[in-house]
């Protein structure tokens, strides 16, 4: 699998070309294309901020600019785990007609997802500025928890990819836990408001670490050495599980796909 990974790694060129043709036909006969999606989330976000704010007793310009960095970074997660569930069977023309690695597919979902993100994390921008909120030194920091994301996302939807088209339930069941999951994340509650008790049970939603390694150096919070520990245990266990996945049933996708 390494070997075919850095192979895949350096024929970027394929997977970008192939991010930026999806992302233009996704969005083909839009003039604004995918800023449409960086316009309903501002949009969202000061419709939410003012409400949930009042729900969780949190002034609007400190609750926005927690609200907005939430999304962008879940947002981010969930397409990749979402599109990652057909990453194989969305592209089987490929995969039945030329001989190609099954990883570059998983690269270039990774890749269209960060571009998607990058046009909605111009929505920080935006809410930062509405609300006078101060950048800090910590701000770049962020991209250590994205580099995580996009790392450890890669590797789910290796695993994701095969299960799905080996077990056809399978995307309905992840699509449900992602659901789920949004709720107890912490993307539109704030854990600083609730007792020590929800904090514990935190430490076992691995979205919150990811979430927090991205999330807190935005808002100029401190993140805790116990977060970056647990992404960096969680990439391992992730990589094995992906590793041994592949190179056991990486010759059947071909045949799974018919």
């Amino acid at each position: 699998m390494l070997n075919e990974l850095i192979n895949a790694i350096k024929k970027y060129k394929i997977w970008t070309y192939l991010s930026f043709q999806e992302i233009k036909t996704r969005y083909v006969g839009s003039y604004l294309g995918p800023f449409w999606i960086t316009i309903t989330q501002i949009i969202l976000v000061i419709s939410i901020g003012y409400i949930y704010g009042g729900i969780f007793s949190i002034p609007p310009e400190e609750y926005m600019p927690f609200l907005t960095c939430g999304f962008v970074y879940w947002n981010l997660i969930s397409g990749i785990l979402n599109e990652g569930t057909r990453v194989f069977g969305s592209n089987r023309n490929y995969l039945n007609e030329i001989k190609i690695s099954p990883l570059l597919f998983c690269l270039k979902n990774v890749c269209s997802n960060t571009i998607v993100f990058l046009h909605n994390f111009l929505a920080v921008f935006v809410i930062f500025y509405l609300t006078d909120y101060e950048y800090t030194s910590r701000f770049f920091l962020s991209f250590i928890g994205l580099f995580f994301i996009c790392i450890n996302g890669f590797l789910a939807i290796i695993t994701i990819g095969i299960i799905c088209e080996r077990f056809r339930d399978i995307p309905s069941l992840i699509t449900n836990i992602l659901q789920i999951s949004f709720f107890v994340t912490p993307i539109i509650w704030d854990p600083i408001n609730f007792k020590s008790r929800a904090v514990i049970i935190l430490q076992l939603n691995p979205f919150w670490h990811f979430i927090e390694a991205a999330r807190a150096p935005l808002l100029g919070r401190e993140v805790e050495l116990y977060t970056y520990l647990t992404i960096i245990m969680l990439t391992f266990v992730n990589f094995f599980i992906a590793y041994f996945t592949y190179k056991k049933f990486s010759n059947k996708i071909i045949y799974w796909l018919q």
